[in-house]
């Protein structure tokens, strides 16, 4: 599956100020293999971001993003759904 994300390293780019270095960050940047990723995540999600890698997400076909992470093609999946969706 090919998943547009233009416009992906300017969302980086603009999340990276809400970067905190806190206790959920450090866990994020351990368990997501990507930086820009864990920076969007932390900066869509907040507090939140650890139990969303874990939750089933409907936009994933119930997937876990946790379990998307490991392939680069789950995740531009991960990264497509949060960049295309406004929900947080």
């Amino acid at each position: 599956m090919n998943f547009e994300l233009e416009g992906w390293d300017g969302f980086v780019e603009a999340l990276a100020p809400e970067w905190q270095v806190n206790s959920v960050t450090e866990e994020l940047l351990k368990l997501v293999p990507d930086e820009g990723l864990a920076k969007v995540i932390w900066g869509c999600l907040k507090s939140d971001a650890l139990r969303w890698l874990y939750r089933e997400v409907p936009m994933l076909d119930q997937q876990r993003p946790i379990d998307l992470l490991s392939s680069v093609e789950g995740r531009q999946r991960v990264k497509w759904i949060l960049l295309s969706s406004p929900w947080w």
